[in-house]
């Protein structure tokens, strides 16, 4: 049984922002779980489910409604450099989760 693409975007950015719900109580958030959002996303925007900017918008509107830190307008061109992206999830950490 195959999963449709908007079911899949779906499921991701639910995760999504479970990950920021859990930064936001300073809760660890497992790299593999980042990894795994990274490439589904960057499939989903591959396949054209969204586009860059919609993503970019929807991750911001994310990390605003959990009062996480914005990535800078240099982060995003980091990620979008010239045709390709190289879709990374902004997460910031006040140490890295293995001092916890």
């Amino acid at each position: 049984m195959s999963v449709s693409l908007k079911a899949l975007e779906a499921t991701v950015f639910s995760d999504m922002e479970n990950m920021y719900a859990a930064m936001k109580e300073n809760s660890d958030v497992s790299p593999a779980l980042r990894y795994r959002l990274e490439g589904q996303l960057q499939l989903l925007l591959d396949a054209k489910v969204f586009s860059w900017d919609e993503y970019k918008a929807r991750c911001e509107a994310m990390m605003c409604s959990h009062n996480l830190p914005l990535p800078t307008k240099d982060y995003w061109l980091w990620c979008c450099s010239g045709k390709a992206v190289h879709l990374r999830l902004p997460v910031i950490f006040p140490l890295a989760p293995v001092y916890r």
